[in-house]
């Protein structure tokens, strides 16, 4: 299952670097297939991407774009969180052991953020998918 979702996302990756877009929003049906898919993957995994790749292959402009992963990502953790909490699988000691993971992600996005003001954006996404990339070759030869 690690070698698929590896795959997966390695083909998302390079989706995204040779720049292909398609030219109409999803319809309805394929947003529903597509957020099915991305579901079964981010609770498996955490990898948001494979909910992000069709937003960012879309015709969305670049505030479109990130509103829509903004919306997703909000609802998203507020359901998984509801339903970690309402099965009794995260407790408190659960949310103890995770702030330091999260302190250390809010960190992340703030020098992020101050090193994303001296770089274009073109520059910063393709350097994060092919981190990202290079991170799933990697699991695909383990």
């Amino acid at each position: 299952m690690k070698r698929a979702i590896a795959a997966i996302i390695a083909l998302a990756c390079i989706t995204m670097l040779i720049g292909y877009r398609y030219k109409k929003p999803m319809t309805a049906v394929w947003l529903v297939i597509v957020g099915i898919c991305a579901g079964i993957i981010f609770g498996g995994t955490y990898i948001a991407l494979i909910a992000v790749v069709p937003i960012l292959l879309g015709p969305y402009n670049k505030h479109e774009g990130r509103t829509l992963i903004i919306a997703w990502t909000f609802f998203t953790v507020i359901a998984f969180a509801l339903v970690s909490a309402l099965s009794g699988t995260t407790t408190v000691d659960d949310v103890l052991i995770a702030l330091p993971g999260a302190a250390t992600y809010m960190l992340g996005a703030w020098l992020g953020s101050k090193g994303f003001r001296k770089s274009s954006e073109k520059l910063f996404r393709r350097g994060s998918i092919g981190i990202l990339l290079l991170l799933s070759l990697f699991n695909l030869m383990q």
